[in-house]
């Protein structure tokens, strides 16, 4: 008896050993702990004491822990309650080894963006019952969930290709593994789900690809397996070839569960030709959908409801493929089954199943390009596009990215480029090319864009310079880099002066009087005494003059902002008789109107319309009270 006992108690520490219970931890853990960093990352951890809730925060992947595990912040209250919720959040995209190695937490809550669980991540996990891996998981790690004893149920996500060596191996409590798709390609690694006792079957992924002792083996040494486990497999399928070379009991089936967007490879043998495969269809929207298969294996299709009632059926497309084609508007949420039988035809053959109503293609290319682009007056779009990504968006909601060539197919139908370069010449500007789709086209649009060259315009006196852009391809022209021109506009106008203190009350014109820069003439008064001229930086004087007054003299000053005007100017105009006064004397000169001084007096002398009746006769003289009658005409007056 005693031997028994002392057999019995050496058992429980071996296995005590084994699963790695920590039997120096007794302390619950009762304080918070704040974040903290885990060096060397950019992730994080924290526990809240009062909900008993591990967080893990942060970016990128978690550090990897020793295989003594006592590199875990947590190693000493791991196993002894103190962890009852585990959230990892979203940011986090890997667990390194050995992170929540013998966490006892009763459920792990994992970010979408997770893309990989290492090795031994959640191993000895034992008081988790079920687990909901995210949908962009990719790799389970060697012996990520090794020995969790407590886990009964997984579902393994389509984005899973990798299940590594003794990912489930010694789950006992394991009694239900699913595939979310059946037609999933993965590697299921050696060992993976070994001396899983409670997993009495498993339906396999056609394309799953099996390793030694994946699956039913209780004992490798003896190539034991558990009589009472089953394989649901595809008769074309590794799976099948698993279970037959290694005496697993195995069901042939023949469903699968088809996603739009799907295509699905399969191959009848000499000995499955009889075989029916039926895809199952559940659409989320109603649509026009294309059911169809390629390949030289003559098969038929038909379609059923969920009642069994035929919708529609098809053999052959055409002699050069034996394959179908089915289209049909299925409604939402009912589900239709797509039976295919060979014709007693062997070889392989693909099905596939799309909306044919397509919302929507996106293209991302250059939207511009330089007329210098052009070769031979075209331009080379397609081979833009060329490999390029096109995103083509059903109306479903199933979007499909493909790598474009001109008159490739996606799914049956073609995809295209056209344009009009052949019916008109593209100029630079705006222009449209075409994508299509099987019955489907969009417009895009490419603009041109002119490539110029440049012509230098110099200023000169009167006008600006600039630079005259021409484009080579269209001859489009522009101005601009404008230069000032070299000259300032100078204006003003000339009045006549009425008294001695330069005013000019009734502003009447004088007519022809000269304007002088630096000694040279430059222009003369119009009829309404206004001038205007342009002079260069390095003029100095401006002079204004007539046969009948005394010169006035300014200094020029030079406005850099290119125009001056001088403003009205009084000058005193009318010492006809040239005897130093201005007076009614001289008005008496324009008494040749009536015949004592000849014409040619007049014509030289009598120049304006003092009150501006359109003509000149004695009513202008009374303006001659207006005119200072004293004192001699010298230049102090304009001082």
């Amino acid at each position: 008896m005693k031997k028994i006992f002392l057999l019995a108690f050496s058992a429980v520490i071996a296995l005590g050993i084994l699963c790695s219970v920590d039997f120096t931890s007794l302390a619950v853990q009762s304080e918070n702990k704040p974040k903290t960093q885990f060096e060397g990352t950019d992730t994080y951890y924290s526990f809240d004491a009062s909900t008993k809730t591990l967080t893990i925060s942060g970016e990128g992947a978690t550090p990897d822990f020793d295989s003594d595990n006592k590199s875990q912040p947590w190693y000493m209250w791991r196993s002894d309650g103190s962890i009852q919720h585990v959230i990892v959040e979203e940011g986090i995209t890997s667990l390194g080894k050995y992170f929540f190695y013998y966490v006892s937490a009763e459920d792990f809550l994992l970010p979408s963006t997770l893309t990989s669980l290492g090795n031994y991540s959640m191993s000895g996990v034992n008081s988790l019952k079920s687990i909901t891996l995210p949908q962009n998981l990719t790799t389970i790690g060697n012996y990520a969930f090794y020995y969790s004893t407590t886990l009964e149920s997984v579902s393994i996500p389509s984005s899973v290709t990798s299940i590594g060596t003794s990912a489930f191996e010694n789950c006992s409590s394991l009694n239900s593994v699913s595939f979310e798709d059946l037609n999933a390609s993965l590697t299921i690694g050696k060992r993976a789900f070994f001396a899983c006792s409670s997993l009495k079957s498993i339906t396999v992924p056609k394309r799953a690809t099996l390793s030694s002792y994946s699956l039913g083996f209780y004992s490798a040494s003896k190539g034991s397996v558990y009589k009472e486990f089953v394989m649901n497999v595809y008769r074309d399928s590794p799976a099948y070839t698993y279970a037959v070379n290694n005496i697993v009991n195995y069901n042939i089936i023949n469903e699968m569960e088809i996603k739009e967007g799907q295509s699905i490879a399969c191959t009848y043998y000499a000995n499955s030709f009889d075989d029916d495969m039926i895809f199952v269809f559940t659409p989320t929207v109603s649509s026009e959908y294309r059911f169809y298969s390629s390949g030289m294996v003559d098969v038929d299709c038909v379609l059923t409801d969920s009642n069994g009632k035929e919708l529609a059926s098809h053999d052959d497309n055409s002699p050069d493929d034996l394959g179908f084609t089915v289209d049909y508007n299925l409604n939402a949420g009912k589900t239709y089954y797509y039976t295919v039988k060979s014709i007693r035809s062997t070889g392989e053959f693909t099905v596939n199943l799309y909306s044919k109503e397509i919302e929507s293609i996106e293209l991302d290319i250059p939207a511009e390009l330089s007329c210098d682009d052009n070769k031979d007056g075209k331009f080379d779009i397609l081979s833009l596009i060329e490999g390029r990504e096109i995103t083509v968006i059903h109306k479903t909601g199933y979007t499909k990215k493909i790598s474009f060539t001109n008159n490739m197919q996606c799914f049956d139908m073609t995809v295209s480029y056209t344009d009009d370069q052949d019916d008109e010449e593209w100029l630079c500007g705006e222009h449209a090319y075409t994508i299509s789709v099987g019955e489907y086209s969009k417009d895009f649009t490419v603009i041109i864009n002119h490539s110029y060259t440049a012509t230098i315009i110099p200023p000169t006196l009167t006008e600006e310079g600039y630079t005259e852009y021409t484009c080579v391809f269209c001859s489009d022209r522009y101005k601009a880099d404008f230069v000032k021109r070299t000259g300032v506009l100078v204006s003003g106008k000339v009045l006549l002066m009425e008294s001695p203190d330069g005013s000019h009350p009734h502003n009447l014109p004088i007519v022809n009087a000269v304007i002088s820069l630096d000694g040279e003439n430059i222009t003369q008064t119009d009829i309404n005494g206004e001038f205007e001229f342009y002079a260069v930086s390095d003029s100095s004087e401006l002079r204004i003059f007539s046969d009948f007054a005394v010169d006035r003299v300014f200094e020029f000053a030079y406005d850099e902002n290119m125009e001056m005007n001088l403003g009205d100017i009084s000058f005193f105009h009318l010492d006809y008789n040239e005897d130093g006064y201005v007076n009614a004397k001289d008005f008496a000169l324009l008494r040749g109107i009536y015949g004592e001084y000849p014409k040619e007096v007049y014509d030289d002398f009598i120049t304006v319309d003092y009150n501006q009746d359109g003509t000149i006769d004695y009513e202008d003289f009374k303006y001659a009270k207006n005119f200072f009658t004293y004192g001699k005409i010298t230049e102090s007056i304009y001082d």
